[in-house]
């Protein structure tokens, strides 16, 4: 709900964040998981700095956060659809998490 304050900070904006609860899935078909912020009541928010009103109804969603994980497989795949080569891979020890160092194909 972080979110929440910061655009009531720095948008002059009125969230009442109790209005709202924190709801994670995954997405299967976009092979991600989706963060957002569900309306627990019907509410309206005025973000000044915009000149923006926005109701919400009950149940209805601010998508606020995308969260995608991809195999070494998938993501050398992507590195090479968008022109790239992976020069070192770099991981924990129990591969949990990578850092890789891209180059430019050499087509």
């Amino acid at each position: 709900k972080n979110v929440l304050h910061v655009i009531n900070r720095e948008l002059n904006a009125d969230f009442d964040v109790s209005a709202f609860d924190h709801v994670a899935f995954y997405n299967e078909d976009k092979e991600q998981v989706e963060i957002h912020l569900r309306a627990n009541q019907r509410t309206s928010v005025e973000i000044k700095d915009l000149n923006l009103s926005v109701p919400l109804e009950e149940g209805e969603t601010i998508h606020t956060e995308i969260c995608r994980k991809f195999s070494k497989e998938s993501a050398i795949k992507m590195f090479s659809e968008a022109g790239l080569a992976v020069e070192q891979w770099f991981t924990d020890p129990k591969g949990w998490f990578s850092l890789e160092e891209l180059v430019r194909s050499r087509v």
